[in-house]
């Protein structure tokens, strides 16, 4: 009998799992907060062995996002416990320098390995640890260059460094029981399997200690040499070590329960609720639509230019039409409707000088790279240069978009001064369409 129920006991140990640690991947709650509406849904109360990450702080995709300036997603994680933010190149994108020394001071936002342009360093949280049951695990987020993954580079006000180095630094510290490291890169990594497979083989050479498990932009999961590559996707997923004994059997890929949580997000809800309010204002009306591009030109990129030209005083006004990512239906015209002409609402005007002797280059390049420019009353086109009576001598003042400065850095050479204004494309936009109504600019002669 007692053999028969010792018999029992093994059968039923081999055959439970235990979870001993999750790791839960919420990604892109903005669109849950603003589109669908049903952040609630995953403000679940979190295990003492879970630990919850969320990405991005800021996503281009949700105008909402760009205008609260990832406001609602630290809200949110103050509200629904969750741990860790984990920075993307797209962040990077999105946020300034002087942002980032901000947010730097909040003890969710994790990134490894990113440091500023210039010489003072930004002190963001660079590591995360869990200890549960006296066994520490180390979480680590790092940005990777999508070709190689030990090649130092730059993010707008960002310097990325080696992310190898800064990980080796990191896991000598201590001793962790496992390592997971989450990895972003601007781009998925290569979908032909040994190109991926030579990535990650060349990341994991350059660490002085390999980690369990590296979560990565790839379509496909995978082991290499005892470490599992596994793709977070971009909807919400669990991972769960499964343990038999005194070792890992597994890790467990699953779907979060969705429900209805009754934890309160106040923070979060004002956060919704005014920009919602704020977004449905009504501005002005538009008789037209009025299409970014179309038949070669871009109506829009041509009504912001001349915004632009209304909004400061000057000579000429040229627009990049490549910011533009919308343009404006027929009908009521609303602030959300301006935000979302723009992937960057954090553009900014900059006045350029240039003598009239240079000028007709700096036109010819602009149209040439796509840029709408108005001029002498009208919109000026590539068959009106040679018609133009300009004055050598006579010093021209431009505005212009940022982006086309930096995009385009030989303009520097024909100009004879310039100066990046406290002013946002987006609030010329915003003043113009307070004040007139939307249309087409009608071709002149």
């Amino acid at each position: 009998m007692k053999k028969s129920i010792l018999l029992f006991f093994l059968l039923v140990s081999c055959n439970s799992k235990k979870s001993e640690l999750k790791i839960s991947f919420y990604p892109h709650l903005q669109k849950n907060i603003w589109i669908e509406k049903n952040y609630k849904d995953y403000c679940d109360k979190k295990e003492k062995n879970e630990i919850k990450i969320t990405f991005p702080l800021i996503s281009a995709e949700v105008v909402e996002s760009l205008y609260s300036r990832g406001k609602e997603i630290l809200a949110l994680s103050s509200e629904c416990d969750l741990d860790i933010i984990s920075l993307t190149p797209a962040d990077l994108e999105n946020i300034s320098l002087k942002e980032m020394t901000e947010l730097a001071h909040n003890d969710k936002i994790l990134a490894t390995n990113i440091y500023s342009k210039k010489e003072k360093n930004i002190e963001i949280k660079k590591h995360y640890e869990l200890d549960f049951q006296g066994q520490k695990t180390l979480i680590l987020s790092v940005i990777a260059n999508d070709t190689d993954p030990s090649k130092p580079f730059y993010i707008s006000d960002f310097r990325i460094e080696k992310p190898q180095y800064e990980i080796n630094k990191l896991i000598l510290k201590k001793n962790y029981k496992r390592i997971a490291i989450i990895l972003h890169t601007a781009n998925p990594i290569s979908y032909e399997k040994n190109k991926t497979k030579k990535y990650f083989s060349d990341f994991l050479s350059a660490l002085t200690k390999k980690p369990e498990i590296i979560f990565a932009n790839i379509d496909k999961n995978f082991v290499l040499n005892g470490v599992k590559i596994i793709g977070y996707g971009y909807s919400k997923k669990v991972f769960s070590f499964e343990k038999k004994f005194a070792f890992f059997e597994k890790i467990r890929q699953f779907e979060p329960t969705v429900k209805k949580s009754e934890i309160p997000t106040p923070k979060t809800d004002e956060i919704a609720t005014k920009t919602v309010s704020f977004f449905s204002k009504k501005l002005t009306v538009s008789l037209n639509d009025i299409e970014p591009k179309k038949d070669g030109k871009s109506p829009m990129g041509e009504l912001v230019s001349y915004a632009m030209f209304s909004f400061l005083k000057s000579d000429l006004s040229i627009f990049d039409n490549n910011l533009l990512i919308n343009g404006i239906k027929k009908g009521d015209v609303k602030v959300k409707d301006i935000y979302s002409l723009f992937p960057n609402e954090k553009e900014r005007l900059v006045y350029i000088k240039t003598r009239g002797e240079n000028l007709i280059y700096l036109l010819t390049r602009a149209i040439e790279n796509d840029s709408s420019v108005y001029f002498k009353g009208k919109v000026i086109y590539k068959k009106d240069l040679n018609g133009l009576i300009l004055q050598p001598g006579k010093t021209y003042r431009i505005i212009a978009a940022e982006s086309s400065i930096r995009n385009d850095t030989d303009i520097l050479n024909h100009i004879t001064e310039f100066s990046i204004l406290n002013v946002k494309l987006i609030d010329a936009v915003m003043w113009y369409s307070r004040t007139h109504k939307l249309d087409i600019i009608k071709e002149k002669t």
